[in-house]
């Protein structure tokens, strides 16, 4: 199965971002095909995956920044 995440990216933690990227963690771990797409949230925007240093992503996760094209 593909999943995509619409999904808050903050470099601190969220109620709702824990549990998307957990969530999508365990997809991910079962063999499904996972992409997020981080979007900023309240001014608040990441300038790269790695700035979301309070969750571990599942190395099979895609990542999809806002300016940057989907693959």
């Amino acid at each position: 199965m593909i999943v995509t995440f619409v999904a808050p990216s903050t470099s601190f933690p969220t109620g709702g971002a824990i549990a998307i990227y957990e969530f999508a963690n365990g997809l991910a771990r079962r063999g499904h095909e996972i992409h997020i797409v981080h979007l900023d949230v309240l001014g608040d925007r990441i300038a790269e995956v790695a700035d979301i240093t309070w969750c571990p992503f599942d190395e099979r996760i895609h990542h999809h920044l806002p300016d940057e094209p989907a693959d």
